[in-house]
């Protein structure tokens, strides 16, 4: 199939390694949609959450705003000056990103303040 006269198929071999490497590690590192159940259910004190699918993960949005994801089943929140109070430890979403802080969901009220938190610190 071609558009504007390019193949589809050619066009999609053109990605760059780094791409298809991380494209083959996520069809078993993927984000299951239980898990996001879980996640999202666990941040239910809070209005106006909602997650939009990206590449087998979950960008998680307040309010219409980015401000984290759920990445092989673990939540993380975009670092900010404002959450830094609470030592959530770092980790990397994938190959080549920025380090997030990963977020401990067993709590609700704690999950919901580093939320706020991190929402704060992104105006």
């Amino acid at each position: 199939m071609a558009v504007n006269g390019q193949n589809l198929l050619s066009s999609a071999l053109d990605l760059p390694k780094s791409m298809w490497k991380r494209l083959r590690n996520k069809r078993s590192n993927m984000t299951s949609k239980d898990y996001r159940d879980f996640a999202v259910e666990q941040m239910g004190l809070l209005e106006g959450i909602c997650t939009k699918p990206m590449m087998g993960e979950f960008l998680l949005y307040r309010q219409g705003k980015y401000f984290g994801g759920i990445y092989d089943n673990r939540v993380l929140v975009k670092k900010t000056k404002t959450n830094e109070r609470f030592g959530m430890p770092e980790a990397i979403p994938y190959e080549g990103a920025k380090a997030m802080y990963q977020v401990n969901i067993d709590n609700r009220e704690e999950v919901a303040e580093v939320i706020k938190a991190t929402c704060e610190g992104l105006k």
